[in-house]
C-alpha cells in the first residue's frame, strides 16, 4: 500500500512538472509572437475631424463610432477653426511613425486627404484608404486627383467662396444682366470672353426666381442652359466661364446629398390633399415650391434637348398623397424625374431633370 502511495506521489509530482514546462513554454512563445505582431504592425494613425456645414445632434458621435472601428487610434471631432485645413502629419518619428489627419465633416461625408469623400457606408473604402497611409506615408494621400487642379483646402475655400445667397430678384430678368449683378458684389472676378458674353446676350431672360439660393449654384444654373459653365482658378482668385465640353469640368448646379431624399428635406414625406386640376408644370412646381418651402429648379438645357416644354400641361387627381409622390406623379407625365441637390452653402433644393441626366450623375 505505502509503495502504491509513493508510485502516486512520484507520478504526480511528474505530471505537475510537465504542467509547469508547458505553462511556461507558453508564456515565452506568447511573448515572442505579441513582440513580432508589435514590430510588424501598421502605423498609428490618429484623426481630428473638423464639424461644418448644417449641424446635427447625432452625426458626430455616429461618425466617431464607425471611425472607431475602421481602426483610427484615436478619433476627435470638434468645431471649425481659422486656418483649418486638410492634412497628414507624421507626429512619431522616421522610425516608428505615428500620424495624425486632418479631416473635414461635410453634409455628413467625411472628407479625407486630399479631397476624397466617403459617406457612412463606405467604411471598407475608409479602410482602405487608411491602409494606403500606413503602407505609404504622408505622402500616399497626394495620390489621388484633386478637382478643378485645386487642393482639398483650396476648394474648400472657394465653395464658402460661392457660398453667400442672391439677394437680388431673378425671374424675368435678362441673363447677363443678372450674372453681372450677382459678381459685381463679391470679392472675386469673374472672367468673360467677348465671344461668350454675347451668346449670354442673345440668351432668353431668366425663367425662375434663384433669390435665396447660394451664389455658385445659382451661377451655375444660369450658365447651364447656353451651354456654358463656371471654372474657379486659385491661382488668379479668379473664376472664367467657359464652354461647356464632355472633357472638362464646371462648376456643379448643387451637389448630391448623402443622405435620403425625405430625411435631407423631411417635407416630402408629408403628406398634402389635391384635388382635380390641369395646368402648366411649371405653374404647378411654384405652387408645390411655395407650399413645401424649397426651391425647384428645372434643368432647362435637358429640357430643351429632348423638346420638352415646361409649359405643357400636367393633370392631377384628387387625393391625399405624400409630397414626394406628387411631384413624381407630375413629373413623369413629361419623362421627367428630380433629385436632392445642396447648393454651396449646404441648403437643398429640387432638381428637376430628365432620367438620363440624373442616371449619369
Amino acid at each position: 500500500m505505502w509503495q502504491c502511495f509513493v508510485a502516486k506521489r512520484k507520478l504526480a509530482g511528474s505530471w505537475l512538472r510537465y504542467l509547469s514546462v508547458v505553462w511556461v513554454g507558453y508564456h515565452v512563445c506568447l511573448s515572442s509572437l505579441c513582440c513580432s505582431s508589435a514590430v510588424a504592425a501598421d502605423p498609428p494613425v490618429e484623426i481630428e475631424v473638423i464639424h461644418e456645414g448644417p449641424r446635427s445632434i447625432l452625426a458626430p458621435q455616429e461618425w466617431a463610432e464607425i471611425l472607431g472601428r475602421v481602426g483610427f487610434a484615436r478619433v476627435s471631432i470638434r468645431g471649425r477653426r481659422s486656418g483649418d485645413a486638410l492634412g497628414v502629419k507624421n507626429i512619431g518619428s522616421a522610425q516608428r511613425p505615428r500620424y495624425r489627419v486632418t479631416a473635414f465633416l461635410r453634409n455628413d461625408k467625411i472628407v479625407l486627404p486630399p479631397s476624397s469623400q466617403f459617406s457612412k457606408r463606405e467604411l471598407g473604402n475608409i479602410k482602405a484608404w487608411m491602409h494606403q497611409l500606413q503602407k505609404g506615408g504622408t505622402d500616399a494621400s497626394s495620390s489621388l486627383q484633386e478637382p478643378f487642379g485645386l487642393s482639398a483646402a483650396e476648394l474648400d475655400l472657394v465653395r464658402q467662396q460661392m457660398a453667400g445667397h442672391v439677394q437680388i430678384t431673378t425671374k424675368g430678368k435678362q441673363r447677363s444682366e443678372v450674372i453681372g449683378q450677382l459678381v459685381a458684389g463679391q470679392r472675386f472676378s469673374v472672367v468673360i470672353g467677348g465671344t461668350i458674353r454675347q451668346k449670354l446676350d442673345r440668351t432668353q431672360s431668366v425663367p425662375e426666381e434663384l433669390a435665396g439660393l447660394a451664389t455658385g449654384t445659382a451661377l451655375a444654373a444660369l450658365l447651364r442652359p447656353a451651354g456654358l459653365g463656371l471654372q474657379p482658378s486659385w491661382d488668379k482668385a479668379t473664376w472664367s466661364v467657359v464652354k461647356k465640353k464632355a472633357d472638362n469640368q464646371v462648376w456643379p448646379v448643387g451637389w448630391d446629398s448623402d443622405q435620403s431624399a425625405a430625411r435631407t428635406v423631411p417635407v416630402l414625406g408629408k403628406q398634402v390633399e389635391t384635388q382635380v386640376v390641369t395646368l402648366p408644370l411649371n405653374t404647378a412646381l411654384d405652387q408645390l415650391a411655395d407650399r413645401m418651402g424649397i426651391q425647384i429648379l428645372l434643368d432647362y438645357r435637358e429640357l430643351e434637348k429632348k423638346s420638352i416644354n415646361p409649359k405643357d400641361p400636367v393633370s392631377m387627381r384628387a387625393g391625399r398623397f405624400l409630397y414626394s409622390a406628387v411631384i413624381r406623379h407630375l413629373l413623369r407625365q413629361h419623362k421627367l424625374t428630380f433629385a436632392v441637390r445642396l447648393d454651396d452653402s449646404a441648403q437643398p433644393f429640387l432638381w428637376v431633370s430628365t432620367f438620363e441626366s440624373l442616371k449619369g450623375n
